[in-house]
């Protein structure tokens, strides 16, 4: 319990470019694609253009009497610039043709509670595929166009990913793979069900509010670069220069089944943001915890992992 205190308390700078660090290779900001509104809006709502090819699965001790347990690689065309892009996950199996459950981790890179929930979910007779990694590169600096260029990467990821995968499939994705998952589930019609674990809505406001140390970092830079001189004006800039904020796509909750947990003293996704997703969502189910939001994580897991498990397993019977 206390390692796993002191790893949440100590979340990464992924957050700061939506998770890209999940790789380690960096590419500096002078050299970072930008793609026209127009081209990534079509590219999101696009069809994978070109299939991935599976390059291995390797099996792996799952430590769970209840799966089995491959680490598959994936070669996929990177959706941004063209390139190669690798794409790795998890894929625990616990009877072929039951539904699955895609983990999006909270730092965009696998960590020790997204075994601990693909575990949980085998016990139900469900499988599960943990991401890992997406993108053949690390955009870093202070372009703005990491952003709309990480939200695209992963979801043409989940989407390949979905290729490998059989049957009804839920997510569920913790602060920064909550980001991916809600605008995944605007766009990506095989997903049929979601949780939301202290995710939020409104990048600009995140990005703007939020105290996070890599996102805080971020925001110093830019503000000394391009001159900002307040939350407010910083937030207009994003809204204006952020193409796929999931707040533009995300679906009704009545559309597909939705559970929210939500951290009701966050100042990481901040608190206001998490009750705006709730509210575009046409507030779906919804339970909240009086933490911050490394608490909160916890929290999710070791008090409330039953209620995920359940919705799981209601929405996704054959």
């Amino acid at each position: 319990m206390q390692r796993l205190i002191v790893w949440v308390t100590a979340l990464s700078a992924c957050a700061s470019t939506l998770g890209a660090c999940a790789t380690t290779a960096r590419r500096p900001s002078s050299d970072i694609p930008s793609l026209p509104k127009e081209e990534l809006v079509r590219r999101l709502l696009s069809p994978n253009p070109k299939a991935a090819t599976r390059v291995s699965s390797d099996r792996l001790p799952s430590h769970s009497p209840h799966c089995s347990l491959n680490r598959v690689t994936l070669s996929a065309q990177d959706p941004v610039d063209n390139g190669e892009s690798r794409i790795v996950f998890d894929h625990y199996v616990a009877r072929p043709g039951a539904g699955t459950v895609i983990i999006l981790p909270l730092t965009g890179g696998e960590v020790i509670l997204d075994r601990f929930y693909a575990r949980a979910l085998c016990g139900r007779g469900l499988n599960a595929v943990v991401a890992k990694t997406w993108s053949h590169d690390t955009e870093s600096g202070i372009s703005l166009d990491v952003h709309d260029n990480g939200f695209l990467r992963g979801v043409v990821a989940i989407r390949h990913v979905l290729d490998f995968v059989p049957g009804r499939v839920g997510v569920i994705g913790t602060s920064v793979g909550a980001l991916y998952e809600g605008l995944a589930l605007g766009v990506v019609d095989r997903l049929d069900a979601a949780v939301f674990v202290v995710g939020g809505g409104g990048l600009p406001q995140i990005l703007a509010q939020s105290d996070e140390t890599g996102v805080a970092k971020l925001r110093a830079a830019r503000y000394a670069a391009m001159g900002i001189s307040s939350a407010d004006e910083y937030e207009k800039i994003l809204e204006a220069n952020l193409s796929l904020d999931l707040m533009k796509f995300l679906p009704p909750a009545k559309k597909k089944p939705v559970l929210m947990i939500t951290a009701l003293k966050d100042s990481t996704v901040p608190t206001s943001s998490q009750i705006a997703l709730w509210e575009k969502l046409e507030r779906p189910a919804r339970i909240d915890i009086n933490s911050n939001h490394p608490a909160a994580i916890l929290t999710a897991w070791f008090k409330y992992r039953g209620a995920i498990l359940d919705f799981f397993e209601t929405n996704l019977r054959p």
